[in-house]
């Protein structure tokens, strides 16, 4: 099944039950993400229910092709359809996808995330052909996408925005949803709880954009891979920040470091793959960006965003030692570096 942008949304709300495996790819890796695991609440309101819910890298596929229709065949523990999600999927996973949609013995959802795949994609032809398959796109969002988006959220939280707020919103966030989510929800907690008056105007949003938190956030996302980001990852989480939230974000910055090494991967130079990010990459920054890309291979960020899914599911756990998991983590990523 083959969607057209304007059929996304209503397609999402409501999934036909004929279809149980849904392909998520687009330049926006962030919205690949985001859609991915809205489909994947749908069917499975508790993503860290390990009986229920199985997470799959794209290379365990591409090493043992048979073992996604052998996953997608098992019934949750006490009955029920199991979900598999299979992240950082490509070309490769197509032989996989094309022996589990000949099977007859399919009883779960497979949701695939993806990169960009062009229309010959094998992939993406496979999911388009398939009657019980779909293939969503995920592109960059325009300034008018994202105004709605953030609107919406705010609603959520029982706050309007202005018109001015929106416009400017649309102009300056946009370029990849997770950082988009991101600005949300500091502003969201910028806000805090609604009263008489809920406007949130355009000083509003601005005083959240220019706010230091931001900063450091961008300075401990350009020292991973150096021994100063433990320090500055404690900082963080001293004066507040959550450790789910930090894990989101290295999630998004790691995100951003694949996508460029996929283009890199396919041809283009690191200048012309790094300027190809949506937003932009600011320019105090290239040089840390450039950096990581020299020290961390497409293979090694797969994995690592695989990892930083499952750290996010552990410290959502009652009594997960979630700091030191992620100066774990953080260290594991100084060695990596230094040994690479």
């Amino acid at each position: 099944m083959k969607l057209q942008t304007r059929e996304i949304d209503k397609f999402l709300s409501a999934p036909p039950p004929a279809c149980h495996v849904f392909l998520f790819y687009g330049p926006d890796q962030g919205l690949v993400f985001a859609r991915g695991r809205t489909m994947a609440q749908h069917f499975a309101p508790d993503l860290n229910d390990p009986f229920t819910v199985t997470l799959l890298d794209g290379d365990d596929v591409i090493k043992d092709p048979s073992r996604l229709t052998g996953e997608c065949a098992m019934l949750a523990l006490g009955g029920g359809r199991r979900l598999i999600w299979l992240r950082d999927a490509d070309e490769k996973c197509a032989k996989a996808l094309e022996h589990l949609l000949l099977s007859a013995n399919n009883a779960a959802i497979l949701i695939i995330e993806a990169g960009e795949l062009s229309p010959k994609s094998n992939l993406r032809k496979l999911a388009e052909a398939a009657n019980n398959a779909a293939a969503i796109p995920c592109y960059v969002e325009d300034a008018g996408q994202i105004a709605q988006y953030v609107t919406r959220e705010l609603n959520a939280a029982g706050w309007r925005m202005t018109r001015d707020a929106a416009t400017w919103v649309g102009q300056n966030l946009g370029g990849d949803r997770g950082l988009v989510q991101q600005e949300v929800q500091k502003l969201i907690t910028y806000l805090g709880a609604p009263e008489q008056n809920n406007e949130a105007g355009l000083e509003s949003l601005k005083a959240v954009a220019a706010g230091g938190a931001v900063l450091e956030e961008d300075e401990f996302m350009d020292a991973i891979g150096t021994s100063a980001a433990i320090p500055m990852a404690q900082k963080l989480m001293v004066e507040g920040q959550a450790p789910v939230n930090i894990l989101r974000t290295l999630g998004r910055h790691a995100g951003r470091l694949y996508a460029t090494q996929l283009r890199i991967a396919g041809g283009e130079d690191m200048k012309s793959a790094m300027d190809a990010l949506q937003p932009k990459i600011f320019f105090r920054r290239e040089n840390a960006f450039r950096a990581q890309l020299s020290r961390f291979s497409l293979r090694y960020l797969s994995r690592l965003r695989t990892e930083l899914w499952r750290l996010e599911a552990q410290c959502k756990q009652t009594g997960a030692p979630d700091e030191l998991l992620i100066s774990q983590l953080i260290l594991r990523l100084d060695t990596s570096a230094r040994a690479a």
